[in-house]
């Protein structure tokens, strides 16, 4: 009887260690002990869902949407300057970026597919000339369209467009007509100089001999246009460097259409280390819609 009670007892004792060792609650749930190794079915999800989400916002940057800062007054007082922008990547297509994540090396960035083309009054974000810095400024002439600005304000087709938002500006520019693909454009050695930068930007060596007009190489008196374009200006023209001085914009380096100011940071306010940051950020223009 008492070899019995003793064999009990020490039988409570080890089934209690036991317990205690394996982390069994009093409702008989299994806790683990603090320690032990998270088994590789618990981690396998876990890894998998912090290499999908930096993943997935880098291909969100890539093909969706863009944030851009806006470090110049050209677009006031739409955008002003420290305003931070959303771009819409599929506003007009779907395009292969130059850069995509994790790839070392560079791509030539072209336009997969169209959805439409930009239309007079859109604030765009491109890229001049390939891979260069990225601009934001206003469409306001499309291909087929006549620009011609006089006395600053800007005459689309001869009738002021409604995004003329400054009319202050340099005083006449133009006429000019915005060329699109398939246009047939007259070539001469006298207008060769107001063509020659433009299709050599598509692409073709231009050179003079003997009074004629040479693309690749052979003698042309037409040149037909490859690409559609669009005359970009800035809101603020006085202080903007546009299709004014560098030309038409293709429309397939054109990244998106931007619509939304989702920050803002006044870059005059005073920077003091005792200045909390909230009192520099203007909160009337976060969430701003573009018009």
């Amino acid at each position: 009887m008492i070899f019995g009670i003793q064999f009990f007892r020490r039988e409570v004792r080890r089934t209690g260690a036991a317990r205690k060792g394996s982390g069994i609650a009093a409702d008989g749930r299994t806790r683990r002990p603090m320690g032990e190794e998270v088994p590789p079915v618990v981690q396998l999800p876990l890894l998998c869902l912090l290499v999908l989400i930096p993943l997935l916002a880098l291909l969100v940057r890539a093909f969706v949407i863009e944030a851009y800062w806006i470090p110049s007054p050209s677009m006031e007082p739409e955008l002003r300057r420290g305003d931070f922008v959303l771009v819409n990547k599929l506003s007009y297509g779907v395009s292969i970026p130059s850069r995509l994540p994790l790839m070392p090396f560079q791509l030539p960035g072209i336009k997969a597919f169209s959805f439409r083309h930009p239309s007079r009054g859109d604030v765009v974000a491109f890229r001049f000339r390939g891979d260069g810095p990225t601009y934001v400024k206003r469409c306001v002439a499309v291909g087929g369209d006549a620009v011609r600005i006089v006395r600053g304000d800007v005459m689309i087709n001869g009738v002021p467009p409604r995004a003329n938002k400054d009319p202050a500006g340099p005083a006449d520019f133009g006429p000019i007509r915005v060329p699109r693909k398939g246009d047939v454009i007259l070539l001469s050695t006298g207008d060769l100089p107001r063509w020659r930068t433009f299709i050599e930007r598509e692409g073709h060596s231009v050179n003079v001999e003997e009074g004629s007009v040479l693309i690749d190489g052979r003698r042309r008196s037409t040149y037909t246009v490859g690409r559609d374009y669009c005359f970009v200006l800035g809101d603020n023209r006085l202080k903007s460097s546009d299709s004014r001085s560098w030309g038409f914009v293709p429309e397939d380096e054109i990244i998106g259409r931007v619509f939304l100011i989702y920050w803002s940071i006044d870059p005059a306010s005073p920077r003091r280390a005792s200045l909390p940051i909230p009192a520099s950020v203007r909160w009337q223009r976060v969430g701003r819609g573009i018009r």
